[in-house]
């Protein structure tokens, strides 16, 4: 089982940088066998289809952080606020560190236009994320360091918007201050 699961792992992976060196419709299972040492059969024994390769990938990039546990588990509205702004400054750091994943996803924007399996799935990950923002924008106004009436659910949508536009203006080298930018937003629009 642990080793089904490592070579299900592997061929994600290499799908992954495939994807990032190629593009998807270049990535081809041949490449992919290459890669990670096994049969094109070995691969139907993981996944049904290249499809369905992509969508592990898609799903890996978003594995959920325990982040929000983190800050739902903050008692007071200080710690609270610190923290929020610190998780918004880790994930901008990580939009600069990983050119790769701008690559991967920029590939996946394209290829949710063709591939409906994908675009639901996109889908479904912005509401799981915004649903997690919601969560921790609800501890806050409970801790009352957020406005009490903060719509939580159009907030949490605002956030997951700005993040991944703030991801695409790194992606496109737009040089402008997303940290700067975040700690205005909390700073500005969230905090009471």
């Amino acid at each position: 089982m642990a080793a089904d699961n490592a070579t299900r792992q592997k061929i994600i992976d290499a799908m992954y940088h495939l994807i990032a060196e190629y593009g998807y419709d270049k990535a081809s299972l041949s490449k992919l066998c290459d890669a990670v040492g096994i049969t094109k059969p070995s691969i139907y024994y993981y996944f049904q289809s290249k499809e369905d390769i992509l969508l592990a990938v898609h799903d890996a990039m978003h594995i959920p952080t325990e982040s929000d546990d983190g800050l739902c588990a903050t008692t007071d509205a200080v710690s609270y606020r610190a923290q929020l702004i610190a998780l918004g400054q880790r994930s901008i750091a990580s939009f600069h560190d990983d050119v790769e994943r701008h690559r991967v996803m920029a590939e996946i924007d394209l290829q949710s236009t063709r591939i409906p399996a994908l675009a639901a799935h996109r889908a479904s990950v912005a509401q799981k994320t915004s649903r997690s923002y919601q969560n921790v924008l609800a501890h806050g106004v409970k801790l009352g360091a957020l406005p009490a009436d903060l719509d939580v659910e159009t907030a949490s949508q605002f956030l997951y918007v700005i993040m991944a536009g703030m991801s695409q203006t790194v992606a496109n080298k737009d040089h402008l201050d997303e940290t700067a930018i975040w700690n205005w937003l909390v700073n500005a629009l969230l905090l009471p």
